[in-house]
């Protein structure tokens, strides 16, 4: 049979328990509520306090992020230092930067808002400013420091100028006290001579009063020499008329409208041998290899264009041989020809300016160098050349007129300018001599001419 096992009453031990747990949840949660009321207003007025410090945009930004880095990092106490503390601690150094001592940002804010105010116009921040400051003050520096240099420098080669004054003021005062004492003998020479010359004066007005009473004594006959010295004279002029008329009807002497008289004439012509004989020689002052111009016996024509041209190829003392260079078929050489060449002179020697410029071979740029060339067979001919004409001036070879100089601008450079004077004075030379030959009637030769009556023809040159 089976045993029945009664069960034995004691205290509800699970349900005190159970009522106890009851109780602290109840409590916990009412704790918890008051707890998470009171977080929650706490987290309200931290939110409103992050507001005022830093909104989204500013906690993603750059500068936000590199602040919270350096915050994370502990101090040497160990204790983190938050964004803001960092901010405060650069605005510390910012303000003790600006300021140079421990016055807060406020001031010294001011101090940065007047320094920007003394740099107005300026898009550089004031650390900007006071490194170009730094700069220009070195610059300044390095510059002073380049100009004591200079001075120095200067100062030296004063020094030396200095020296060099004294001495020449010493030298200056000497040849003053040389000069002084030469002043000194020439006054006294002076005097001696002014003495003298006084006393020679008062011989000569003597002598004067005394000759004057011997001429007033011969007035007289001088006046009745000088009236039969004016008879003379008529009979002379007279006589002078008829010698040249004479003289006109010698063919050496012919000289139609200033044109120069003939040097000589063809004596004879060896026929066949281009060979001919003139009538002056080695005592009319002829050499080898002097050119003539042939001419017909009725004179030399103003053009001085000749029948034919000659060279001295052997010398007499009166008589010449000569070689016939260019002769016309239709009118040769004959006996009684003249000859002439105008810078040859039988009895003196004829006198020459040259002026312009020359072109002897055809080139069709006349120069100077021409000139020169002229010059040099005038020379080679017996003639003189002279740079100034006058009334002693036998001929003008006048060639081809310079152009006149293009006046340059003020600013250009001294070169230019002396070119400038230079060429101007070679044209008013050219005007000035042209216009004085013939205000006293100088016969003028142009190239043509010259070469023409010279007899003379240049070897054409190579272009």
């Amino acid at each position: 049979m089976a045993r029945v096992v009664q069960k034995r009453s004691g205290p509800p031990y699970l349900l005190i328990v159970f009522v106890f747990l009851f109780l602290l949840a109840t409590t916990l949660a009412v704790l918890f509520y008051v707890e998470n009321d009171k977080n929650k207003k706490l987290h309200a007025d931290g939110q409103a306090e992050m507001a005022l410090l830093a909104d989204s945009r500013d906690l993603k930004s750059d500068k936000v992020r590199k602040l919270k880095d350096a915050a994370r990092k502990k101090t040497g106490g160990g204790q983190r230092q938050t964004v803001i503390g960092q901010l405060l601690l650069q605005a510390g150094k910012l303000s003790h930067a600006i300021t140079g001592e421990e016055s807060g940002f406020e001031n010294a804010n001011r101090m940065a808002e007047k320094a920007l105010d003394m740099v107005k116009g300026s898009r550089v921040g004031l650390a900007k400013q006071v490194e170009l400051l730094l700069k220009e003050q070195k610059s300044n520096r390095d510059e002073i420091q380049n100009l004591n240099e200079q001075l120095g420098r200067k100062e030296v080669a004063n020094a030396k100028k200095d020296k060099q004054i004294a001495t020449i003021i010493a030298e200056h005062e000497s040849n003053i006290n040389k000069l002084g004492q030469k002043v000194t003998e020439l006054d006294n020479k002076f005097d001696s001579r002014e003495k003298k010359h006084k006393s020679d004066l008062a011989n000569a007005d003597q002598s004067f009063k005394e000759s004057l009473k011997e001429q007033v004594k011969n007035s007289v006959m001088l006046a009745q020499r000088i009236e039969e010295l004016r008879r003379d004279s008529l009979k002379k002029d007279r006589l002078i008329g008829e010698l040249k008329k004479k003289l006109s009807r010698d063919p050496t002497r012919v000289r139609p409208e200033g044109v120069f008289p003939a040097d000589g004439k063809i004596l004879r012509v060896l026929e066949g041998q281009k060979l001919c004989y003139i009538s002056i020689g080695r005592n009319d002052r002829v050499s080898e290899g002097l050119p003539f111009a042939v001419y017909p016996h009725t004179g030399i024509p103003k053009d001085g264009k000749g029948k034919a041209k000659l060279v001295v190829s052997r010398v007499s003392p009166n008589v010449s041989e000569c070689r016939i260079l260019e002769e016309s078929q239709e009118d040769p050489v004959v006996a009684g020809d003249l000859i002439g060449n105008v810078a040859f002179g039988r009895k003196r020697i004829h006198v020459f300016v040259v002026e312009g410029h020359f072109d002897l071979y055809g080139t069709g740029t006349p120069n100077a160098v021409g000139a020169e060339e002229v010059k040099g067979l005038i020379k080679r001919f017996g003639g003189k050349v002279t740079d100034e004409l006058d009334v002693q001036t036998d001929y003008l070879v006048l060639g081809t007129e310079p152009d006149p100089p293009q006046k340059p601008k003020e600013e250009a450079p001294q070169p230019v300018w002396k070119t400038y004077r230079d060429q101007l004075k070679v044209y008013n030379r050219y005007q000035r001599i042209s216009e004085l030959a013939r205000d006293i009637n100088v016969p003028v030769l142009n190239t043509n001419r010259f070469l023409a009556f010279v007899g003379f023809t240049p070897t054409t040159v190579s272009r």
